[in-house]
């Protein structure tokens, strides 16, 4: 074969494949566009493309190949996927069924959740009654009801009754006559209750509840409720637990808001006690302070620093410079008053004297050792200016000295008077002693004469 006639073989085979392959995605295209699949179409519409080059003849019979095929695709595939009833009313349940908990998991309010999954829940499975018993502290307590009457007030043990047994085992169980079954609670029977559906809620082995269903006549197994049931409960399981971290986390969040709200009302407080016993201190004229023994520093609020002649920032905060204010004939006493105190645990006070630029000032000092074990790691107190008041005692002192003096001095004076009473009083009697003395004795002389005479 000559080279010619070689490359006019392959051209149309080439010629030949993409007309197959137009045919073929012509054929594809139609079938997927006729039953609602367009995925997967690129490499036949790149083939379709390519196909243009093949001249219009050829193009023409490959479009007429296509649509055949393609309406025998379409036939068979409307044939093979015609469903039966059964399968269509199985459709819809499960349609329904991703409704429910389609519109269930889309909300974080629990009772909200919990409600709108019921009310879907009942209408589909066409129960009496659907309640959700949560599990809380090894309880099950009706969480919603959705059924005539008001919900029935049940707490029921893990373990106790239809409901308890199914969160014990977390299997799923089904009571065809209730009438005739043993095990159902006595809360259910006086309900009318004659058939029942539960199946556990649960979350990676963790019992949330039990999503329990209920009929007010007898009724035969049913594993399509059963089936609906379990898809229910698997699905809404972590919603049901979102919902309930939800509520956690909003009742702490209000629970945070309230202690804040709190928080902030006692700041205030605190800030306005702070204010009136700034102004406390100011009027009283009264210094607090705070000293910390271990680190030998000491914190004053008040009055403090102006009592000591400091003016304001300008005091350090150490020991040393409080010792600096304080007569240095009095140091010695002011630490053994403190050492004092300490061993003994009892109040400090005292009194000293201060080294003011201007002039001498009085002190009072009153505190108390603050203990970690037998260690005393602060003391607090207060100090005030008793200046006025050592004056006014120094005065009444030196009143008193001058009362005292004046008294001893009229003490002696009247000591004094009476001395010189009782030298007079001797002095006359003896006067007046020899005096009569010698009148008597004249008088008896002229007496004696004239008797005689």
């Amino acid at each position: 074969m000559s080279s010619l006639a070689r490359r006019l073989v392959r051209r149309r085979s080439y010629r030949l494949l993409l007309l197959l392959a137009a045919s073929w995605s012509v054929a594809t295209i139609l079938r997927d566009k006729t039953t609602g699949r367009d995925q997967g179409l690129a490499g036949e519409k790149e083939l379709l493309r390519a196909s243009l080059e093949i001249p219009a003849g050829l193009l023409a019979l490959g479009l007429v190949m296509g649509l055949l095929v393609g309406r025998r695709l379409h036939g068979a595939a409307s044939t093979t996927e015609m469903p039966n009833p059964q399968l269509q009313a199985s459709h819809r349940e499960l349609l329904a069924l991703n409704q429910i908990t389609d519109n269930a998991i889309s909300t974080l309010e629990l009772d909200e959740l919990l409600r709108v999954l019921l009310g879907r829940l009942s209408k589909v499975i066409e129960a009496d009654a659907v309640m959700i018993f949560l599990h809380e502290d090894g309880q099950l307590r009706v969480g919603a009801c959705c059924g005539p009457g008001p919900p029935p007030e049940l707490v029921l043990p893990v373990g106790m009754g239809f409901v308890g047994g199914i969160a014990q085992r977390l299997a799923p169980a089904f009571l065809a006559s209730v009438g005739t079954t043993p095990l159902v609670d006595p809360a259910l029977v006086g309900r009318e209750v004659r058939a029942a559906l539960g199946v556990p809620l649960k979350r990676a082995g963790r019992l949330i509840g039990v999503l329990h269903v209920e009929w007010r006549q007898h009724r035969p197994e049913s594993a399509r409720a059963a089936r609906l049931l379990e898809i229910t409960a698997e699905r809404c399981g972590m919603a049901i637990l979102n919902a309930q971290l939800y509520e956690r986390a909003r009742a702490a969040e209000t629970a945070a808001r309230a202690a804040e709200a709190a928080a902030r009302a006692a700041e205030a407080r605190l800030r306005e006690s702070r204010e009136r016993l700034a102004l406390a201190l100011v009027a009283s004229n009264l210094g607090v302070f705070d000293w910390d023994v271990r680190n030998n520093t000491i914190i004053w609020e008040g009055q403090h620093a102006q009592l000591f002649g400091y003016q304001p920032g300008e005091f350090d905060g150490t020991y040393a410079a409080f010792e600096r204010r304080v007569h240095p004939d009095d140091i010695p006493e002011v630490r053994r008053k403190l050492e004092q105190a300490r061993l003994s645990r009892s109040v400090y006070a005292h009194e000293y004297r201060l080294v003011m630029p201007a002039a001498e000032r009085w002190i009072a000092a009153r505190g108390q050792f603050v203990y970690e074990g037998d260690e005393a790691v602060r003391m607090v107190g207060v100090v005030y200016d008793i200046t006025e008041r050592k004056q006014t005692e120094q005065e009444r002192d030196q009143l008193y000295q001058e009362v005292r003096e004046s008294r001893e001095r009229l003490q002696m004076l009247s000591r004094q008077l009476i001395t010189t009473q009782e030298t007079e009083r001797s002095h006359l009697a003896r006067e007046l002693h020899d005096q009569v003395g010698q009148y008597l004795t004249a008088i008896g002389i002229n007496i004696q004469a004239a008797m005689k005479s």
